[in-house]
């Protein structure tokens, strides 16, 4: 799906979602391994037409089970958040791409409450924001898929910066590679990988900068062509080993793919068939026990997979049913 065009795809969305409200739970299975403590709860960004919301659920949840905590409400400025994170004290991003705005929340908000930070304004340079992703030292960086026309952007912000802030840097331009750009990850050495959604150009790509890019800089790497298996890439996300795992909504499936990867490469693995559960799969992340975690946006659910999952596999567990108040997931983080 392309970004730009969201807003007038979300009405078909809700009739969709509708239709699946008393789904029960399909593969909740047996839980893998223990999680680690500092990884509890599953945060899920639902990008409803009615302001949106971030739900949060225990990492074990499977079934029409209710969230833990939901932020949601007036008073939130939540408006369409899509590929939202959460940073390493817990903090909530959202990219509001409704909203033109980055709100953030402090650890454990629930209900209907004011943002702590609301990053909005001309200064920004944001332009419908739909992904986000925190550096260790707290800059963060934000997706355009409108800033600029006809070149999109990657905006990088100082931390704790909210208001009409300026960015520290912006990519931008025609080198950048950059169309339609979806989420934004960070590895380990803080290079910073971006989805393009941009179908119309062979299926999308992965465009990769170094650290602290700025300007109309080329990629350092390109991740194209067919045999990468991408497909309107959305989500994407790394494993405790640097393996980049994106989700590709059109072509509902999960690649994976080795650090460093580079070129017309083929993926490690791919998660795609009718018995996996995937319907137009937007975020993902994956646990340190390497257990990954789609929200499938075109049946509102939620599918966790086992380690090293590959092809048509069953979840081991599903979220899904009218109690989740799943309506539109898009981003996924744990914390």
């Amino acid at each position: 799906m392309h970004y730009r065009s969201f807003r007038m795809t979300m009405a078909l969305c809700v009739v969709a979602q509708a239709a699946l409200a008393g789904c029960t739970a399909k593969g909740s299975g047996t839980p893998g391994p223990p999680i680690p403590p500092s990884q509890t709860h599953l945060y899920v960004f639902n990008a409803a037409p009615s302001g949106g919301s971030i739900a949060s659920f225990p990492i074990g949840a499977a079934g029409n089970v209710a969230p833990s905590t939901s932020i949601s409400g007036s008073l939130t400025g939540l408006n369409a958040p899509l590929f939202g994170t959460l940073s390493a004290n817990g903090t909530a991003y959202a990219p509001n791409i409704n909203a033109n705005s980055v709100t953030t929340y402090v650890a454990g908000s629930s209900g209907n409450v004011g943002p702590t930070g609301d990053l909005a304004g001309p200064y920004t340079g944001l332009g419908q924001p739909s992904g986000v992703a925190v550096a260790a030292s707290g800059d963060y960086y934000v997706c355009n898929p409108e800033a600029g026309s006809p070149y999109t952007s990657v905006t990088e912000y100082a931390a704790g910066s909210t208001g009409n802030a300026s960015p520290l840097a912006t990519i931008r331009g025609a080198a950048t590679t950059l169309s339609s750009p979806a989420d934004v990850a960070l590895d380990n050495s803080d290079y910073i990988y971006v989805s393009n959604n941009n179908a119309s150009s062979g299926g999308g790509w992965i465009s990769v900068f170094s650290p602290n890019s700025n300007g109309n800089i080329a990629p350092a790497r390109i991740i194209q062509g067919a045999a990468t298996g991408l497909n309107e890439p959305g989500g994407i996300a790394f494993d405790a080993s640097g393996n980049l795992y994106a989700s590709n909504h059109a072509g509902n499936s999960v690649t994976i793919y080795a650090s460093g990867a580079n070129g017309n490469v083929a993926p490690l693995r791919t998660i795609t068939g009718s018995k996996t559960g995937l319907n137009g799969p937007t975020g993902v992340t994956v646990d340190s026990n390497g257990y990954v975690y789609v929200a499938n946006n075109k049946a509102p659910s939620i599918t966790v997979y086992a380690a090293g999952a590959t092809g048509n596999v069953v979840p081991v567990r599903t979220i899904v049913g009218a109690n989740t108040r799943l309506n539109q997931p898009y981003g996924v983080a744990l914390y």
